[in-house]
């Protein structure tokens, strides 16, 4: 397990923290990147390597909120078997991006997980039609994605507004 500095609430420094400690578990084959309450400010994509998931206090303690400089490129990327996220928060910020990604998480590897994850985001117009994209890309089999008791809101709203392009998933206890 490797313990990422509490958040700073600046970009620079939350976001080299929390790339060094990718970087150190993806070296070493995986392994947890803890993250402590608050706010991580990121300003880069977060690629996940094989084996490794990071891991907030709770869903409402700890989110990691993409800055402006993410701009519309992805923002998790989850490209590797056995990698996920779990008991945070995603603020996509689209207010501060400029709008909607194409995909801000892409997931590709095998048996990869959300778990206890909210997502949400401001859209730029202050209106409920912002759109959160999920991209799964994993082959038809056993061993796709899964969602387990996740909230995906857009402006404290319901996930309506929320595109799934799943093409081997399952979502438990999600809403």
């Amino acid at each position: 397990t490797i313990v990422v500095a509490a958040p700073s609430g600046v970009a620079a420094p939350d976001t080299a923290n929390l790339l060094a400690a990718l970087v150190t578990a993806n070296a070493a084959g995986g392994g947890i990147v803890l993250l402590r309450e608050g706010i991580y400010q990121i300003n880069s994509t977060l690629t996940l390597g094989a084996n490794v998931s990071i891991v907030g206090q709770g869903k409402n303690a700890t989110t990691i909120k993409a800055t402006t400089s993410v701009g519309l490129t992805q923002f998790i990327v989850l490209s590797n078997n056995e990698s996920g996220l779990r008991d945070l928060c995603l603020d996509f910020n689209f207010a501060g991006r400029g709008g909607n990604s194409v995909a801000d998480i892409a997931i590709s590897g095998l048996n990869t997980f959300l778990e206890s994850v909210r997502t949400t985001g401001n859209n730029s117009d202050g209106g409920t039609n912002a759109t959160a994209h999920f991209v799964n890309t994993v082959p038809i089999g056993p061993d796709g994605m899964t969602c387990t008791n996740c909230e995906f809101l857009i402006n404290g709203a319901g996930g309506n507004n929320s595109y799934f392009f799943i093409k081997n998933g399952a979502f438990h206890g999600c809403t």
